[in-house]
């Protein structure tokens, strides 16, 4: 019993469950991207499994009012927390120069 008998059997008894997709991908050594190949097993498994299909669908029907617009709120904080740490990283020199006053004065 080596490690990919363990990880294709937890495999098998997660997707027994129901509950749990799994992706999987064993390295050939010729691969130049191991994720994508194991994203791309999860998705052939996803699309094959229709109760899980079926969920996604009724999550998409539940939320696609308000999704853009939550999405945009989530980019805005982002982008409004990076201008923030973006100020605070800042330090004074000796000599500002006009550019780094103007941002000194922005933030």
């Amino acid at each position: 019993m080596g490690k990919t008998w363990t990880l294709t059997e937890v495999a098998r008894l997660l997707e027994e469950e129901g509950q749990f997709l799994v992706g999987y991908h064993e390295s050939k050594g010729t691969e130049t991207s191991h994720l994508l190949y194991a994203v791309s097993n999860l998705y052939a498994r996803w699309l094959a499994d229709s109760a899980m299909r079926e969920q996604a669908i009724i999550l998409w029907e539940q939320h696609k009012d308000n999704l853009v617009p939550r999405i945009g709120q989530m980019v805005g904080g982002l982008l409004k927390s990076s201008s923030a740490n973006r100020c605070r990283s800042r330090a004074w020199s000796a000599q500002p120069s006009m550019a780094w006053r103007k941002l000194r004065r922005s933030c």
